[in-house]
């Protein structure tokens, strides 16, 4: 009697980290950031503040943003936006997205400023190809309540000068007080890290090392004789009254028309504006 061939021995290939991330449910601390953040491209054209009547020449400039989930109004419904600082997005003429090229093809997409809070620099990005952020695995803002604490381990994600790939760099809350902020030249709360901030990191997200969820953005660093190290992000308390103020107002939906422009939004006063 003629027996059956064995069954052929099949050989799966390990998924990657980031992969098995996406396709099983792993915790929070085995996630790595770097696929849910992208990389921004700005071509922008500065207004001319002494020549009132021409602009300045178009330049670009590049920055870095976070994929998250925003609520729409109502709250029943949510969509993939990219969070970022809103000094990134200034002046801009035509904006692009392009995905961590490490994980995905270096195509860039075309994007929109859905919200903006100058105050706060603090700016929500929308992509307009549906498909483009169907992959990417959102990251989770920290909640309001929660800010960080000296000593609490952070990493800062983006893309540097220096380099294509995503970056990380890790450090240590050194302090949570007011500073000023230099898009506005207003006073807020912010975050100080010891990790390293560069030029091309502005909006990218510092997450904390142990959740790899998002405590801040980053948006400054301070740049003087005699200091190293000294970078200032938005904390969430702050990028979460952002977002339920651009919630509140439906901006997901605001700018659909051709001619709608982004939502601006200012941070609480007592009507004294300077």
């Amino acid at each position: 009697i003629a027996q059956a061939a064995p069954p052929k021995q099949q050989w799966h290939r390990r998924p990657r980290p980031w992969v098995m991330g996406r396709l099983l449910n792993t915790s929070a601390s085995d996630r790595d950031p770097r696929g849910a953040v992208v990389k921004i491209f700005n071509t922008r054209q500065r207004p001319g503040w002494t020549v009132p009547w021409q602009d300045q020449p178009v330049e670009s400039s590049t920055g870095s943003g976070a994929v998250i989930q925003a609520r729409k109004a109502g709250g029943t419904e949510a969509e993939k936006v990219v969070l970022t600082a809103a000094h990134v997005i200034a002046d801009s003429r035509y904006l692009q997205v392009q995905r961590s090229t490490d994980r995905f093809s270096g195509q860039k997409f075309r994007a929109r400023t859905v919200a903006v809070c100058h105050e706060a620099d603090l700016a929500l990005v929308s992509v307009e190809e549906p498909s483009a952020l169907a992959e990417v695995p959102p990251l989770e803002v920290a909640s309001a309540a929660r800010l960080p604490r000296v000593f609490d381990k952070v990493r800062v994600v983006g893309y540097p000068v220096g380099g294509d790939m995503c970056s990380i760099t890790e450090g240590v809350v050194s302090r949570v007080e007011v500073q000023e902020y230099s898009h506005s030249l207003r006073a807020g709360l912010a975050l100080t890290v010891d990790a390293a901030i560069n030029s091309g990191n502005s909006g990218g997200p510092l997450v904390d090392a142990t959740t790899t969820e998002v405590v801040g953005v980053a948006f400054q660093k301070l740049v003087a004789r005699g200091v190293e190290l000294q970078g200032h992000a938005v904390p969430a308390p702050l990028i979460q009254r952002f977002l339920d103020e651009a919630t509140a107002a439906n901006a997901l939906d605001r700018g659909r028309g051709p001619c709608s422009g982004p939502l601006h939004l200012q941070l609480p006063s007592l009507g004294c504006d300077y």
